[in-house]
């Protein structure tokens, strides 16, 4: 008895959700680079509240790439676009590398995706729950070293004072924690983790670390994720110190005091004692006094600079949203019925799918057939073509007359399906 495989599902679908993974793992990668690369700068520039909003730009920048292909389509229909000298020679310089690209593309698609796309997706969805369950063991990890208090949370002495839970944070001291600061630094470093619940910073954090899960595989994540933790405790300090300008130095000692103690806190925290180098955060702690004595809090100059990085990141984003677009627009205008024809997978339109149902045949080995089809706006299914062995190529396209289907409002679609086989 001849024994079957059928593969129902089209690979284009992997494919297309693999495609969507890179494209915004490009956009995600480029606004990395982008905050890398300026926020040293930016912060003696802005200062560390203006320089920390800067790290919106890797979101914005993947949505950004990710809309253009859908802002060009819609570009390709307009009359005479007229586009900036600057993209027009952006284009004519991508011509080259856009083809290549696109050949490579291709000859991957023909060669290896059909099973390298599959396995890439789970490999990728793994990671991602892996990440989630190490970060879910850490948390119940670090809460049941904890006891509860009025309000807060005890942790052991010698622990750094932290702020845990996203929605409803809570503040974490150690129980220790009136032996080893004073007064005025104990007042200091409890409006430091009142100015993390203000601002939403573990919200924040549970954000970047889910982005961080699904970038996974992206080695800018993993440079990039303690920086951010870092500009997030600066800016931090910088909201602090502009509200009391004349502490920075018992601040600095309460920084002092707390090397030695254990900051291992879960990702979806923030602890007083943060990685930074002790050195530079108390330069900085420096810059930030003569800034805030130089200028008020209150004057525009001020608001400014607190929201010039985020100015700067929906630039940056807008900007590269129009430059990819413009680029995307040169490719498709030039053959818009050849991207109008091309067919999509089957389960996109049909709702049930009956499987071949072959005869007895003296043969063995792994065949592949590739059929194409178009569906009306009266939901009949008509075979366009279909490649592969001639003696299976019956029951196969018998199989896909039978197929329910609907094309919604549209009055006429093409889809395609690739079939498995394989007789022992």
């Amino acid at each position: 008895m001849n024994s079957l495989v059928i593969s129902v599902l089209g690979d284009a679908d992997a494919g297309s959700a693999l495609a969507l993974l890179g494209r915004v793992s490009l956009g995600f990668s480029l606004g990395l680079l982008g905050v890398l690369l300026l926020r040293r700068p930016l912060r003696a520039w802005l200062g560390a509240q203006g320089q920390y909003s800067l790290w919106a730009l890797p979101p914005l920048m993947a949505l950004a790439l990710e809309a253009a292909p859908a802002l060009a389509a819609q570009a390709s229909g307009a009359e005479a676009l007229q586009l900036p000298a600057v993209v027009m020679v952006l284009q004519a310089w991508s011509e080259p590398a856009r083809g290549l690209w696109h050949a490579a593309v291709q000859a991957w698609l023909a060669g290896s995706l059909p099973v390298a796309a599959p396995a890439l997706l789970l490999a990728w969805a793994v990671g991602v729950l892996g990440l989630g369950l190490w970060a879910g063991v850490q948390h119940r990890v670090y809460r049941r070293r904890l006891r509860p208090g009025p309000g807060l949370w005890w942790a052991p002495a010698g622990s750094s004072p932290a702020l845990l839970g996203c929605w409803r944070p809570r503040l974490v001291l150690p129980q220790d924690f009136a032996q080893r600061f004073s007064a005025e630094e104990r007042e200091l470093v409890l409006a430091h983790e009142q100015g993390h619940a203000a601002r939403h910073d573990n919200a924040l954090r549970a954000l970047a670390w889910g982005l961080a899960a699904l970038q996974w595989f992206n080695p800018l994540v993993w440079l990039a994720l303690p920086r951010l933790r870092q500009d997030q405790e600066l800016a931090c300090d910088a909201q602090v110190l502009a509200r009391r300008p004349e502490a920075w130095p018992v601040y600095a000692q309460a920084l002092l005091k707390a090397q030695g103690l254990s900051s291992a806190v879960p990702p979806l925290a923030t602890a007083w004692q943060s990685t930074h180098p002790l050195i530079e955060r108390i330069a900085m702690l420096k810059k930030m006094n003569r800034l805030s004595l130089a200028s008020s809090t209150s004057s525009p100059a001020s608001h400014l600079r607190r929201h010039g990085g985020l100015a700067l990141a929906l630039s940056l984003a807008v900007a590269s949203l129009g430059v990819s677009a413009a680029l995307s627009t040169g490719g498709q205008t030039e053959a818009p019925q050849d991207t109008a024809a091309k067919p999509e997978s089957a389960k996109t339109y049909c709702h049930q799918m009956a499987r071949p149902e072959i005869p007895e045949l003296n043969i063995r080995g792994e065949f592949v057939l590739t059929a194409r089809f178009s569906i009306d706006a009266s939901n009949q299914v008509k075979v366009l073509s279909l490649q592969g062995d001639e003696r299976l190529q019956p029951a196969v396209r018998r199989a896909i007359e039978s197929y329910q289907c609907s094309t919604g409002k549209k009055k006429l679609v093409e889809a395609m399906q690739e079939f498995r086989f394989r007789f022992d």
